[in-house]
């Protein structure tokens, strides 16, 4: 197997144990609001556990100061992180049983909860250094499989954990995951027989005193808008549950369709903007992608009178899971593009990814004081508007292509 499959392999994988936790998070914040847990701290949990990826710039800041770590190296230390998040999830489903109590505790969840996105935000930086140093010929690829890694564990692992909460209960169902992750740390161990330090990124990157200032400028503009693109998504999401089931009244055999419908339609969006992001460039398809997202969130907010219908539901979620796949994918690659060409790639990619991020903190919080004033249709009415103009945020790097850049090792 060649240097770069080797390595989209292991980028891949990093991306699907991501996946795979930001899906447990869906599946556990969808039974809290079952329990009857406030709004406020399902909230919380999921702010909580943000918290760690805004801090991965220190791990970048790390490995663009210090000396390339071999490949060998990196194989080694991501194995053993990614063992850490297997018994991270193995300890969240040690707190259910205080959760499910006549009174009761979410505190030991919330702390394992942010331990365990602690471990999945450094083997993310690890595995962001890694794709920078090798693959800067294959950016529409490795940004492909990032999106795609993430939506097939966002997608099938809730599918699969549903059918086993169903059978076994919470606790079951919450450890099955640990094992998944426990397989894949198999995957760094194809680093294991590639020799050599990468410095791809370091070859092409300019001394910190040759950037100009319009373009710190520029960068600092990219960090703002990249943290707006994803608040509606994080907003919505964050009310999903309590939309579905205390609104609308839908219970658990309903709501587990959605993440076959996530799955499958994530997938195939994906995989679609793989070949836009290679004609149009990143940001173009970026772009577009935001524009469609918000104008379908405008069109369900005008659709208030139909929500009782599944098929309304389902629709948004086919559209919604489609283009928020692809936006992803445009985003990565913009963001690799944009790290290529800096003088500490690492800590540009992961400030660029913290900045996607951030609304994971803001928005859960945001999101019922919000709904408290506008309701349902004015949320998600505003959550479109707003997709709209922060896609549009992203003219000024519409000639950037996802060019290759020549090898340099």
């Amino acid at each position: 197997m060649a240097r770069d499959h080797r390595c989209l392999a292991v980028v891949g994988s990093a991306y699907l144990v991501q996946g795979i936790v930001a899906g447990l998070g869906a599946v556990l914040v969808g039974v809290l609001a079952q329990l009857g847990v406030p709004l406020e701290t399902q909230v919380g949990i999921l702010a909580s556990g943000a918290l760690p990826w805004l801090l991965k710039f220190v791990l970048a800041l790390v490995l663009d100061l210090g000396p390339s770590w071999p490949l060998r190296v990196r194989g080694v230390v991501l194995s053993v992180v990614q063992a850490g998040v297997a018994l991270g999830l193995w300890g969240l489903s040690q707190t259910w049983p205080a959760v499910s109590a006549a009174e009761p505790n979410a505190t030991p969840l919330g702390l394992v909860w942010v331990a365990l996105n602690f471990g999945v935000a450094s083997q993310d930086t690890l595995v962001d250094g890694l794709a920078l140093d090798t693959l800067s010929e294959r950016r529409a690829a490795t940004a492909t499989l990032m999106g795609l890694g993430h939506m097939i564990g966002f997608g099938v692992g809730p599918l699969i954990l549903n059918r086993k909460i169903a059978s076994a209960g919470m606790a079951a169902g919450l450890a099955l995951p640990a094992w998944w992750v426990a397989a894949i740390t198999l995957a760094p161990a194809l680093l294991l027989w590639l020799p050599g330090r990468p410095t791809q990124a370091r070859a092409r990157a300019r001394p910190l005193d040759a950037r100009e200032p319009r373009e710190l400028g520029a960068l600092a503009w990219l960090l703002v808008v990249f943290a707006l693109l994803l608040f509606g998504a994080a907003a919505t999401g964050a009310v999903g549950a309590e939309f579905l089931f205390g609104t609308l009244g839908w219970d658990l055999d309903r709501y587990t369709r959605l993440p076959l419908i996530a799955a499958v339609v994530g997938i195939l969006g994906s995989l679609a903007c793989g070949p836009l992001v290679e004609r149009l460039g990143p940001a173009r398809a970026a772009i577009l992608t935001s524009a469609a997202l918000g104008a379908t969130w405008l069109v369900f907010a005008g659709l208030a009178p139909v929500w009782d219908h599944d098929a309304t539901i389902l629709g948004l979620a086919t559209v919604e899971g489609s283009l928020q796949a692809a936006l992803l994918v445009a985003l990565h690659g913009l963001a690799l593009l944009v790290a290529s060409r800096s003088p500490a790639p690492t800590t540009t990619f992961v400030l660029a990814m913290a900045a996607l991020n951030l609304p994971r903190v803001l928005a859960p919080l945001a999101a019922p004081g919000i709904l408290a004033a506008l309701g349902f249709a004015g949320l998600f009415a505003a959550c479109g508007l707003g997709q709209i103009l922060a896609g549009a945020g992203l003219w000024p790097f519409r000639e950037l292509a996802a060019r290759a850049a020549p090898k340099s090792d």
